[in-house]
């Protein structure tokens, strides 16, 4: 698991390109839609986290400068919650893995990247990003459950 990181097939890469020109589609759109998508499908079938920590490299930006429609913040936003599960699972998992394996280290580095990216910005109000039926183990303060990277 975690092996792929966004590379397609040349016929792949072609009739994407077509699709973005015909649309004409920015490259934000185009990093948001990859991001939106890639994290459904990690919810099934792990992809490498490099692939969502160089699409928030691209996305970081246009988020903190609210350059995104509000629709495309809220997209972000549940695709984000898709991905934190797995995130949060690295760093739990960790002592039970060796740190002398390469690939574990890069694991834990680039889930450390996509955490600290996605805590430089703000969570829409009505977003819970750490509901208590997938973070049974986070304890809360006060009525309201914790919507912050940094205090989870």
């Amino acid at each position: 698991p975690h092996w792929w990181c966004g590379t397609f097939s040349p016929h792949g890469d072609q009739l994407l390109t077509q699709h973005i020109a015909q649309s004409g589609l920015s490259p934000t759109e185009v990093a948001l839609c990859q991001y939106c998508v890639f994290s459904g499908i990690h919810q099934n079938h792990p992809l490498n986290f490099t692939l969502f920590s160089n699409l928030l490299d691209k996305l970081i930006k246009p988020l903190q400068s609210n350059s995104v429609s509000e629709e495309d913040v809220k997209l972000f936003w549940d695709a984000t919650k898709k991905l934190l599960p797995s995130c949060f699972g690295i760093i739990r998992k960790i002592r039970k893995k060796s740190t002398n394996e390469k690939t574990t280290m890069k694991q834990v580095t680039e889930v450390l990247k996509i955490l600290n990216c996605i805590s430089s910005l703000e969570p829409l109000p009505s977003t819970d990003l750490f509901p208590v039926n997938l973070y049974p183990w986070i304890t809360y303060q006060g009525d309201q459950p914790n919507c912050n990277i940094h205090e989870t």
